[in-house]
């Protein structure tokens, strides 16, 4: 065989393999028919206001304050705070509200809690709807729902409320902020706040009845 049809062969099968797709993960063989079922996963990829992309990381300065009848609010300690997402993206599912299984999708996590856009699969394992949303979609400035918590009934509710002006965190003015506060029977129990592209930049916890606590992000890293 000349050279000249041998580089024309391998030109040929470089072409060839080069162009097969490559597919997720194969679901079945059947020896039978000598066939392969194909099955793709999709990537469920983070929202725009909770960027939690694998390999991200935001960091907080923690500030506890409390109140007294003699004095205003005094700033008495600080710690610092890391929150993080998981290293890669995992296979998981969730059920819905008729109880039935999800498709399985590649999804971020957030704290070790697989992250479905704007929503948490809390209990994975459980038998019961396991996603439970935390914000809003973009485009959606104000919405309030009940959060289904076990033995909570309708006492958990979440508000979400898009900020009208930028919003100073160590210096910094985040524009297009939403404000999420979290009631558990009428009482604030959490109000956190996202930026777009960003993710938390505050959040504001009570811890008594005359203290609370604040975590400032003081940096991070989307890895996008």
């Amino acid at each position: 065989m000349s050279k000249k049809l041998i580089f024309t062969y391998l030109l040929f099968l470089t072409l060839i393999f080069s162009c097969k797709k490559k597919e997720v993960q194969i679901e079945s063989i059947d020896d039978n028919t000598n066939t392969t079922e194909i099955n793709t996963i999709d990537t469920i990829k983070p929202n725009s206001y909770f960027p939690c992309y694998p390999g991200s990381y935001w960091y907080y300065t923690t500030k506890y304050y409390y109140f007294n009848e003699y004095s205003d609010t005094t700033y008495f300690s600080t710690q610092y705070d890391t929150l993080k997402s998981g290293p890669e993206y995992i296979k998981d599912n969730y059920k819905n509200s008729n109880g039935v299984l999800s498709d399985t999708c590649f999804v971020s996590t957030y704290e070790n809690q697989p992250v479905w856009g704007y929503q948490f699969n809390e209990n994975p394992i459980w038998n019961s709807p396991s996603l439970n949303r935390f914000l809003s979609e973009d485009n959606i400035n104000f919405q309030n729902w009940i959060v289904p918590l076990a033995g909570m009934g309708n006492g958990v509710t979440m508000e979400v409320y898009k900020l009208s002006s930028p919003l100073n965190v160590n210096g910094i003015n985040y524009t297009n902020v939403k404000r999420v506060t979290k009631k558990i029977f009428g009482n604030i129990s959490e109000i956190i706040y996202y930026a777009k592209d960003v993710g938390i930049i505050q959040i504001e916890k009570p811890t008594s009845t005359n203290s609370f606590q604040t975590l400032y992000l003081a940096g991070y890293h989307i890895n996008n």
